[in-house]
């Protein structure tokens, strides 16, 4: 692929030829996008900014899913972690951050330890004594 200058045109049929504009940059360019205003014309390109990418959202997910999914083999405790890693990977899905496939994981791990630790507190409740 070649690359051209902002004044050079490549006529239609032609292979490779470039020809020479004579006339101004703005003239070619109105030819080509339409009208452009004079101010507009004659200001430099800036670019924009990136938006700030939050790759790690997905990460973090999938950490906190795994530690809560550890975790709740011997208790109840990891509930809220797995809860903040179901939020986090579906806020990870929603806004398109990062792998899905990684986002769908962390959000299946996080609910298995969510019915993990549901089981110990159904077992913890049914170890209580019954007041009668």
């Amino acid at each position: 692929m070649t690359s051209t200058d902002a004044h050079e045109r490549i006529p239609a049929g032609s292979g490779d030829e470039r020809v020479r504009a004579s006339e101004p940059i703005e003239h070619v360019a109105s030819e080509t996008f339409g009208w452009i205003h004079p101010d507009v014309a004659t200001q430099s390109i800036t670019r924009r900014g990136l938006r700030p990418r939050h790759r790690h959202l997905v990460a973090v997910a999938l950490w906190l899913a795994a530690v809560s999914l550890a975790v709740s083999w011997f208790g109840p405790w990891a509930a809220p972690v797995a809860l903040i890693a179901v939020v986090l990977g579906a806020i990870a899905l929603f806004v398109r951050v990062g792998r899905a496939g990684l986002a769908w994981v962390a959000i299946g791990a996080a609910c298995l330890a969510l019915l993990f630790s549901a089981y110990w507190v159904r077992w913890i409740l049914e170890q209580l004594p019954v007041a009668s």
